[in-house]
């Protein structure tokens, strides 16, 4: 597998679609971060003019450090936050601010010490260094200055700042996500609960549940005591926050859903052993109590967005894979990665480009005339790699598709699915493939295996969608076909690669994941 080429697929569809969206949706907001996706692909353009087997390479050398390792390191900028490791998280982002100095990114390391002395009750000390920022309306003052008034509990203030009438609208200039979930909180800490559920579903209903997060989530959850949703919620998406930071959000929505006795002794516990901001809104919690939520007092349209709002939050739970911590149900996944790995390093013994070392380990041989052992080799080469670019590409394949698969369907029907479109792909190809010139087909690899996996996540997600019509199982189901039109593209492009085994593997993944799932429907309503 020529590995410029397939560089050239992967850096090209990714910063094509970045600067799509970014140019489309936020229109133009992130200059920065536009002249960065152009960068990557007038790389990539000039450099197939003047050195095309070079192409790949020069447009990877743009885009990692100025695109994969920013990202990178702005999610573990949040996580280094979030458990309150604030001297890393710092030094993380400097070097963000270094890789990315456009769309105030700049500002980053003076903006975490801000969130640093917000987290450690240390508000003076955050205000001074709050008003010292050189552009006190860049992006990130204005995050910073939402946060400090949310530790202090300036609701008020944050709902004059952001706007009283109407939903924000995510593509306003100066609107983020962080002020939407913001004015949203601050309506229900105010006790604006019937605003904040309605303009909750009008947020939604404009920006997307995937543009809203999880986040937002919670804070309906717990501001209208929907106790359950909010245990779910911790133990998903939130399950790595510290345990001080659920504690006080199960409080909360018990506070609220009336159980006030047990929330009252929870938040005491917390006022006096949690962290400072922790402590300090518990205490805030205390002295005033959110009241009991009485559903009946809704008018019309908050209740239908409540009912929404539940519908919504279990088919996110449900269907999210990533609000699944990753170690219940990734043992197939990972078992599958270290095998064909381990059989990875026995090829190198030997040469994983040496044909004659991957006939003789059993390589799958198509040829005029019925090759010895053919039976075996049907097995056997889902576990053989052409190189090392060929190993990295499946092996991510079924790391990214076989944990959505695994974790929302389940071990067993990813054992089915994978396994019966590898073998299934690999006998087909016995038959539909023909040697050319009489020379043998040697061919190898997880790839009809990890096309399975893509057919049976759009199978599964396909009759859950028919059954239940949530928007993320059709946000789920267009990258699904995304992903399968550009693979086939690819496919035609790249003479080396076996379509015939793709497009078989992925038929019988997505067969199976129907039959399996129509079937298990059926059993149901037995």
């Amino acid at each position: 597998m020529d590995l410029n080429r397939l560089l050239m697929w992967i850096v090209g569809f990714y910063a094509g679609l970045a600067f799509v969206v970014l140019a489309a949706r936020f229109r133009g907001r992130y200059p920065g971060w536009l002249f960065v996706q152009a960068l990557v692909l007038g790389s990539m353009i000039g450099a197939w003019f003047v050195v095309p087997e070079r192409a790949g390479w020069m447009a990877a050398a743009v885009w990692v450090p100025l695109v994969a390792v920013p990202m990178v390191l702005s999610r573990w900028l949040g996580r280094l936050l979030v458990h309150r490791r604030y001297g890393a998280a710092h030094r993380v982002a400097v070097v963000m601010s270094w890789l990315h100095p456009a769309d105030g990114w700049r500002e980053y390391p003076e903006c975490v010490s801000i969130l640093a002395e917000i987290l450690g009750g240390d508000f003076a000390a955050a205000r001074v260094r709050l008003t010292a920022l050189t552009h006190q309306n860049s992006p990130l003052a204005r995050f910073a200055s939402l946060h400090l008034m949310r530790a202090e509990g300036r609701w008020q203030e944050i709902l004059d700042r952001l706007g009283a009438s109407g939903p924000l609208d995510l593509a306003a200039p100066g609107v983020s996500v962080e002020a939407i979930l913001h004015h949203e909180r601050a309506l229900g800490e105010t006790g604006r609960v019937e605003e904040m559920l309605e303009r909750h579903e009008a947020a939604r209903a404009r920006v997307g549940a995937g543009g809203l997060g999880t986040v937002s989530d919670l804070h309906v959850a717990a501001l209208t005591g929907r106790v359950g949703i909010t245990e779910q919620l911790m133990e998903g998406p939130f399950a790595s926050y510290p345990a001080a930071t659920k504690a006080y959000w199960l409080a909360v929505a018990r506070q609220v859903a009336g159980d006030r006795d047990r929330a009252a002794r929870e938040l005491e516990r917390l006022a006096a052993d949690a962290p400072p901001d922790v402590a300090l809104a518990s205490r805030r919690r205390l002295e005033s109590p959110l009241p009991t939520l009485d559903e009946a007092s809704l008018g019309t349209t908050a209740r239908e967005a409540l009912r929404s709002f539940e519908a919504n939050a279990g088919h996110e739970l449900r269907y999210r894979s990533l609000g699944i911590p990753a170690a219940r149900s990734l043992l197939v996944t990972k078992g599958l990665i270290a095998a064909n790995l381990a059989m990875f390093a026995v090829e190198l013994r030997g040469g994983s480009e040496n044909l004659v070392n991957l006939v003789n380990l059993g390589a799958l041989v198509v040829a005029s005339e019925p090759f010895p052992g053919t039976a075996w080799r049907i097995f056997m080469a889902g576990f053989l790699h052409y190189g090392f670019a060929h190993v990295a590409l499946n092996m991510l394949g079924i790391w990214v598709l076989g944990s959505y698969v695994e974790r929302i369907w389940g071990r067993w029907r990813f054992v089915v699915c994978y396994f019966g479109a590898m073998v299934g792909a690999n006998a087909f190809a016995t038959i539909a493939v023909r040697a050319e010139s009489g020379d043998p087909v040697v061919m190898v690899g997880a790839s009809g295996g990890v096309l399975g996996i893509l057919g049976a996540a759009l199978g599964f997600a396909l009759v859950a969608w028919m059954r239940e019509r949530t928007a993320l199982l059709g946000r789920q189901i267009a990258a699904f076909t995304t992903v399968l039109a550009v693979q086939m593209v690819f496919d035609v492009m790249t003479p080396v690669v076996s379509s015939t085994i793709h497009l078989a593997g992925f038929a019988i993944g997505f067969v199976v994941a129907v039959g399996i799932s129509l079937a298990s429907r059926e059993r149901a309503a037995g």
